[in-house]
């Protein structure tokens, strides 16, 4: 097998492969068991995608876990660098603290300062508005979200927008498209990664449309998040839509016949937008995602005042005003609480079960259901997001006033769609991929990258979970319980403090909580699907042109996938042509496995 090379980026990049000396080893361990254990400071499932996260990378633009890791310390000041001609390297650590203008930085002046004033003092923790009751940013600006899921990529921006849920009983709601002077798309205008601009982006860049100029009429979608880089994005769903739309016009225009869904780097973003892209692609397929919570004390509080806020009643009336009025007739302060209620992720006003329909009370919906044997755990109802309620100002094609949509013709067949990945696919890219493998089994998938060795590797392996909440989340939720259900006695003072998010015994919260668990129904072990990682089809490793030219290689793997001219000889590992089989099993990592059969030893056959 060919074993890919280490390389110092620049050196590359400015001599020349033939020229450069690749590295043999790094503080006098052989390079890749060194990086294979630094990897391990990542967060993603797969090995294989904790490795490539620590290069730097072209598409999208990063410098890689190895030039910047946070909260690593590495225990000393410099790292020698040993190259295949016998030299050594020495470059310095430096350190920097991650600027939060939410804290007091007077008399901040060196790390111990840093330590002693700010993540030693409770004080200091910045509390997030994003809470079952407090007060929004409104939606007619902010535009919609429909949830967050979590991977370091997510923008922080995107957890205090809306996510639509229940049933649209009427089409004269207005329009989500914003009016007067806002350019939604832009065409062949300069994108952020590439050498030249797609054919249509969004006014966000979140993605591209590009044609490839080669016999095969090949189309690519770039997509490295579902969420834009500015925390402070207007109109992320309407942009993101209205450049699908006209992607797709021109692909039907062009009779483009081949398809590359570039999701390298995509560590989620909103859930919507992953949706919506699963929508156009398949205008016709449903779109299930089912996932569940352990439903323990907090939990259960969390939606015991949720249901207090958002009865079936006071829900029922805010839809029927916004749909014959718009949101405008919803912004004062008791409306505004119902909509943070619902959008909570602890309310069953939002949700279906596998059957279709709403959970009929509390009880129903938070259980709590039951796993015992070797796990003794409390879950609730398997449930999936209701896309067609009104609670955001922009619907998702083919629900909502856009059920129509569904009538739209496939864009492309299965068998001329290829996913592309670096494994490092997360949350709402996991639930967008997840999609695509339940509804349309047949997509080839290719993974780029990863460690040397001949296994298989997954094109999925990030964080599969479904929505996070942040602590800081959790802390504000636990003021709002307080706030609308005070204890009235010491018992419930003491059951409060032994069951909510209080506090934290020092001035830290970037911390999140993937609390809810993606299942497959279909699944007898109901295994979460964090746990559970698939192969790629095909492994394939980088070029030096590959990794630095993102155009070149959609080029090379759409003639290696449907055509006879690709520089690729076949894959590394698995196959895609000529009825090649997928590669079997990923290598489970021991860790996981442990927790794996953890759980299915706990459910009852």
């Amino acid at each position: 097998m060919y074993k890919p090379l280490v390389y110092v980026q620049n050196d590359l990049l400015d001599l020349g492969i033939d020229n450069t000396p690749h590295i043999i080893r790094i503080d006098g361990y052989e390079v890749e068991a060194w990086l294979a254990e630094f990897a391990d400071f990542g967060n993603s499932q797969s090995p294989d995608a904790r490795y490539n996260s620590i290069f730097s990378n072209r598409d999208p633009g990063s410098d890689g876990a190895f030039y910047s890791l946070w909260g690593w310390y590495p225990g000393k000041n410099y790292i020698d660098i040993t190259f295949s001609n016998s030299s050594t390297v020495q470059y310095p650590y430096r350190a920097f603290a991650r600027w939060n203008d939410i804290l007091n930085w007077t008399g901040i002046a060196d790390g111990r300062d840093f330590y002693n004033t700010i993540v030693l003092n409770p004080d200091y923790i910045p509390v997030e508005t994003d809470s079952i009751i407090s007060e929004p940013v409104p939606t007619s600006t902010a535009g919609p979200d429909y949830g967050n899921a979590h991977h370091i990529h997510d923008k922080r921006a995107t957890r205090t927008r809306s996510m639509r849920v229940g049933t649209v009983t009427s089409s004269t709601r207005p329009s989500s498209t914003p009016t007067g002077d806002v350019q939604l798309i832009y065409f062949n205008a300069p994108f952020m990664r590439h050498r030249v601009g797609p054919f249509v982006q969004d006014l966000n860049a979140i993605v591209g449309g590009y044609f490839l100029n080669d016999t095969l009429g090949t189309a690519v979608i770039d997509i490295s998040s579902f969420a834009a880089e500015d925390e402070n994005a207007l109109y992320q769903m309407p942009g993101f839509q209205q450049a699908l739309y006209a992607f797709f016009d021109e692909v039907r225009r062009r009779e483009s016949k081949k398809l590359i869904i570039d999701v390298r780097g995509n560590g989620g973003g909103i859930i919507a937008l992953g949706f919506e892209l699963y929508k156009q692609l398949f205008p016709a397929a449903p779109a299930n995602s089912y996932y569940r919570f352990r439903a323990h004390e907090a939990a259960q509080i969390f939606a015991a005042t949720a249901e207090a806020v958002a009865t079936d009643n006071a829900t029922e009336a805010q839809m029927r005003l916004i749909d014959t009025q718009g949101f405008e007739a919803v912004d004062d302060p008791a409306s505004r609480a119902i909509r943070r209620a619902v959008n909570s992720g602890f309310s069953r006003q939002n949700v279906l079960d596998v059957r279709g329909n709403k959970p009929e009370d509390l009880k129903t919906f938070i259980g709590p259901y039951s796993l015992r044997g070797a796990v003794n755990d409390s879950v609730s109802l398997l449930v999936e997001t209701n896309l067609n309620f009104s609670f955001g100002d922009a619907d998702i094609s083919g629900f909502g006033v856009l059920a129509n949509f569904t009538d739209t013709p496939q864009p492309f067949a299965i068998p001329d769609i290829l996913l592309l990945s670096d494994g490092t696919c997360a949350s709402t890219c996991t639930i967008f991929a997840e999609l695509l493998k339940r509804e349309q089994a047949n997509i080839s998938t290719i993974v780029m990258g990863g460690r040397p060795n001949d296994s298989p590797s997954p094109h999925v392996g990030g964080v599969h979970g479904s929505r996070v909440l942040s602590y800081a989340n959790l802390l504000q939720d636990t003021i709002d319980v307080v706030n609308i259900a005070p204890p009235e006695n010491d018992e419930d003072a003491k059951y409060f403090a032994e069951n909510l998010p209080l506090s934290l015994p020092f001035g830290f919260s970037y911390a999140n909580i993937n609390f809810r668990d993606a299942i497959r129904p279909e699944d007898p072990t109901q295994t979460p699907l964090q746990f559970i990682l698939e192969p790629a089809d095909c492994r394939l490793y980088f070029s030096p042109i590959g990794y630095s030219d993102s155009i070149y290689l959609w080029g090379e793997l759409s003639e290696f996938k449907w055509g006879t001219r690709s520089n690729f000889t076949g894959c590394a590992v698995g196959g895609l042509q000529k009825g090649q089989a997928s590669t079997g099993e990923v290598p489970p990592d021991p860790e996981t496995m442990d927790i794996v059969n953890w759980i299915t030893q706990g459910l009852n056959p």
